[in-house]
């Protein structure tokens, strides 16, 4: 039996490696491309836009990831006096590391439902949120957030892109 990894660089090379040093039979064959989003140029004056207090959501490791390597280009940093937010658990492990700071998330579900149920985000009137995301997704918290009277700005840090596939090609080496 052959495996097929289907999940972008460098994810996917490494989800790879691991069945094959298992002794599986992989072929890594990425659907999409990561690549830098958009609005990534916009992030310092969105970053600048946060209060003290307010609020900062990274919903995936790539947001945060290429976020964090636009501002290391530009020579800017992290504002230290948001609330840092993040779903999931490789999120805000990745957050917490490029920040320095603290990162709230889910303990139990790691999900946009999970993360709007924390205390932090029921009582946010007025408040400014930044959510760092990729192009499309769910607009839940977003939708959650305003109708809680929170100001709420998106930054599309990472984009997906398709990739070209050849599946004669692919279904031959499967």
């Amino acid at each position: 039996m052959t495996i097929l990894v289907t999940r972008p660089s460098p994810d996917g090379e490494q989800l790879a490696h691991q069945l094959c040093a298992v002794g599986l039979t992989v072929i890594h064959q990425p659907l999409l491309a990561i690549t830098s989003g958009d609005e990534v140029d916009l992030l310092i004056s969105q970053l600048n836009w946060l209060k003290s207090d307010d609020f900062l959501i990274a919903v995936s490791d790539h947001a945060v990831k290429l976020a964090h390597n636009y501002l290391q280009s530009q020579g800017a940093s992290w504002p230290k006096n948001v609330h840092y937010m993040a779903v999931g658990h490789k999120t805000a492990a990745t957050l917490a590391k490029v920040t320095g700071q603290s990162v709230l998330m889910p303990q139990h579900r790691c999900d946009s439902e999970g993360l709007l149920a924390l205390p932090e985000l029921q009582q946010i009137r007025h408040r400014r949120v930044l959510i760092l995301r990729g192009n499309g997704g769910r607009e839940l918290i977003r939708q959650e957030l305003i109708a809680r009277h929170a100001e709420v700005h998106y930054c599309e840090t990472y984009q997906r892109c398709w990739l070209p596939l050849d599946g004669t090609t692919l279904a031959d080496s499967w």
